[in-house]
This record gives C-alpha cells, sequence and structure tokens, in this order.
C-alpha cells in the first residue's frame, strides 16, 4: 500500500534514470558494433617543405627546395635526403601505427577522400564526451571521428620535444592493400 501512496515520488525518481540509461544506451551502444574498417597513412614531423598529397589514388611528396633547410636543425643524412618527416600506417584492427618508408608507401593504392567509405574522419587534438560533457584536448594526438564514435588513435611520440610531432593524416589505404 505504500507504493500507491508513493506512487509520483517512484514515478518521478524513475524518468530522470530511464533518460540517462537511453541517452547512455544512444551514445554507447553504436561503438560495440561499428568499427572503422580502413587503415591510414600519417605523417610525423617534418617541415613546411614537404607536401605529401594523393593524387590519382598515390601517393605524392613534394619538396621545395626554394625555402632553406636550417643545418642546425636538422641531422645532415635528412638533409641529403630532402625529406624530414617520418611516414606511418595506421593499423586499425591492431590499434598500433609502423613506421614505413617513402617508397613503401607509394606502392599503396589510397582514396583520395577526407572520410573514410565506411564514414570516419582522422581529425587532430580534440575529443568530445557527450554524455557526460567536456572535450579532452591533445594538439599531438590524432582522433577517429565518425559513426557515433570519438576516439583518441594509440600513435606513441617518439621525440622528447612534442612541439615537434606535427601529426597530419594523408590518406585512407585501400583494403587490398592493408597487408603490404
Amino acid at each position: 500500500m505504500e507504493l500507491k501512496k508513493n506512487f509520483s515520488l517512484v514515478i518521478a525518481l524513475i524518468i530522470p534514470i530511464l533518460m540517462i540509461l537511453f541517452l547512455v544506451a544512444i551514445v554507447y551502444i553504436p561503438r560495440i558494433y561499428n568499427h572503422p574498417q580502413y587503415n591510414f597513412l600519417f605523417v610525423s614531423g617534418g617541415n613546411y617543405n614537404e607536401e605529401y598529397i594523393i593524387q590519382n589514388g598515390k601517393l605524392v611528396a613534394r619538396f621545395n627546395p626554394s625555402v632553406p633547410i636550417d643545418k642546425l636543425s636538422y641531422p645532415e643524412e635528412n638533409i641529403n635526403n630532402q625529406f624530414l618527416a617520418r611516414l606511418f600506417v595506421y593499423d586499425i584492427k591492431q590499434n598500433k601505427a609502423a613506421e614505413v618508408t617513402l617508397e613503401q608507401a607509394k606502392a599503396f593504392n589510397f582514396y583520395s577522400d577526407f572520410e573514410s567509405p565506411d564514414g570516419y574522419k582522422i581529425i587532430n587534438g580534440s575529443s568530445y564526451n557527450f554524455i557526460f560533457g567536456g572535450a579532452s584536448s591533445d594538439p599531438f594526438a590524432l582522433y577517429i571521428s565518425g559513426n557515433g564514435l570519438s576516439k583518441k588513435l594509440n600513435i606513441p611520440i617518439q621525440t622528447s620535444n612534442r612541439y615537434d610531432v606535427n601529426l597530419r593524416f594523408v590518406g585512407w589505404i585501400n583494403p587490398i592493400d592493408s597487408s603490404n
């Protein structure tokens, strides 16, 4: 009989709890079933003389020799090779990055869109949590975002000076090439 007397109080307490559970389900259930499928290439470091773009499904690396390289800032072997950045393939399934050479990267076939065919984007430096509010910001990190997912990628920083990292997304690798 106590329940009948306090029925409106019980309903008033249950409704907010159900709303919170509903919002949590809307945000987190898609993450369980939606997983990115495409590996991608990104660049770490380098300077403004270097440009890595995708043209006709292939990686093109350009070096602008009109901008002088500060010989005091970089080791001599990098100046001789001209390209100072390091290239990495991020393996989505293993959640890790592996360094590749420029020649290896040029062998891949790429999608030219900024968004992957399955609807994900790689963004620099921030992630937002809708349910619990707040944003995390790390300008030296890459995040994958799309289809209800916003996740910081596991990219180890391999320098003592985080300001030298300069992570840049280059392109999505065609799945036939992901095993290379």
